[in-house]
Order: C-alpha cells, then structure tokens, then sequence
C-alpha cells in the first residue's frame, strides 16, 4: 500500500511538471500578468482546474475562498506593495492547503498551482485582485462540475 501510494505522487508530480495551467503560471512574473481570458472564459484555466478536480468538494474550496475574500475585503481602496500583515494571511493559508493534500481534500495539481501563486505571484494588491476573481471563477465552475456529477451528466 505504501508504494502504491508513493507511485502515485511520483505519477502527480510528473503530471504537474507538463501541467499547462502551471506552465503558464510559473511564466508569468506576476499574477496580473494571466488575463481574465485565460482563466475566466469556458475552457480557461478555472473550467479546466475545476473539471480537474473530481475529489475536491465545493465545500472545501470555499473554506479556502471565503478566507481569500476576507484578505481582499481588508485590501479595499488600498494600492501598491502588500503589507506583511497581508501577506502573512495569505502564507498561513499554504499549511491549511498542505494539511488538506494530506488529508487527500484536494489534489497536488491544485496544492501546487495555488501555492506557487501565493508563493511567487503576488506581490501587490492588482495580483491579489486578480488572483481573488481567479479563485471566484474557480469556485462557480466547480459547482457546476458537482451538479453535473450530481445529475449523472458527464460531458
């Protein structure tokens, strides 16, 4: 069972290193860089990440969803540089992530792509926006993927 096991994240991590939406990520300098296009339009990178996750409930995207609005609520009116305030809020969201791949919640192709945002791609308040409407298109296209399931409706 452990090789198995260990197989299997020796699988995911190769997956992850051709993965397109990660590709693109790392690329940019920035979040502000990936345009709402590219993640907001059917076939973006949320519809994609969201059909991706088969495991992952909505109800545990949206614990982390509610804790990413809660950081851009106290962003409103503010520009520039994130302050370390901010940008600890948004660090100790990665050992909530990490703890929910271990508990097997969430897949390592999402862990990887949202932490190597928080990590490397935002750095001011336009990233972290963009970031947020990332994360909210994230959240829709997933209920719908879950009520497709729900319906037995696997296009």
């Amino acid at each position: 069972m452990v090789n198995g096991k260990r197989f299997e994240q020796q699988k995911q991590r190769q997956e992850n290193k051709n993965d397109p939406i990660l590709i693109a990520i790392q690329k940019a300098r920035s979040f502000s860089e990936i345009k709402p296009e590219q993640y907001a339009l059917p076939g973006g990178f949320a519809e994609q990440l969201a059909k991706s996750e088969k495991k992952m409930k909505t109800t545990q995207l949206r614990k982390f969803f509610s804790k990413i609005k809660n950081i851009e609520n106290s962003l409103k009116g503010k520009k520039g540089e994130l302050d370390e305030v901010t940008r600890n809020q948004l660090y100790l969201i990665i050992p909530e992530l990490t703890y929910a791949r271990g508990r097997l919640l969430i897949t390592p192709k999402f862990f990887n792509i949202i932490t190597t945002i928080i990590k490397d791609k935002i750095r001011n308040v336009d990233d972290f926006t963009n970031f947020s409407r990332f994360i909210t298109a994230l959240v829709a296209y997933r209920k719908v993927e879950e009520q497709k399931n729900r319906e037995g409706n696997h296009e």
